[in-house]
């Protein structure tokens, strides 16, 4: 055995997005389309035969969403149904000052609890922007203020969750050295 935790498979499954292939909510990846939806099962099976010590995790966006949580417990179940290692999620929380709301998330969080899985909110930050393709509004003391009750509102959260979350890393230090 070797690490801690894998992020085994990212980005499988697609509730609804313009412009993305996909199929029953499994996006049309290039392992989709060589394995259709096994590659999943197996991409955890091998990750445990490979290090049988690590935990294992799913990695998605939109994991706040009902319709994304609703896919994501699906293939958790279909993979414990099997017999195969799961251990957690992780979120890639890539939210604004505008939404969404903490409790959406929350619930996310609960609920993957119940089935028995760690959480890890991977990719945490709160854009300035209210879309990814929006400018840059001017950093105004309002501004300021809305994001830091924002970040105040997800600790918040976090911190009542304590025992259904292992871990929260933020995403990138400066717009300079990010893709947002």
């Amino acid at each position: 055995g070797g690490g801690w935790g894998w992020d085994v498979v990212i980005e499988a499954l697609v509730a609804y997005e313009p412009g993305v292939k996909y199929e029953s909510g499994w996006r049309r990846s290039r392992w989709y389309e060589l394995l259709g939806q096994d590659y999943v099962a197996l991409a955890f099976q091998y990750a445990h035969e490979a290090d049988p010590d690590a935990l294992l995790f799913y990695n998605d966006y939109e994991t706040h969403t009902p319709a994304k949580r609703a896919l994501i417990l699906g293939l958790v179940r279909s993979l414990q149904k099997k017999g195969i290692a799961i251990h957690g999620i992780g979120h890639q929380a890539h939210y604004s000052v505008d939404g969404p709301a903490a409790a959406e998330l929350e619930a996310t969080i609960q609920a993957l609890a119940a089935a028995g899985l760690r959480n890890h909110v991977t990719e945490l930050d709160l854009s300035l922007r209210p879309r990814m393709d929006a400018d840059v509004p001017a950093l105004t003391e309002a501004l300021k203020a809305r994001q830091a009750a924002r970040w105040a509102e997800f600790f918040r959260m976090f911190r009542r969750n304590r025992r259904k979350i292992d871990a929260v890393l933020t995403w990138g230090v400066n717009v300079q050295d990010s893709w947002l």
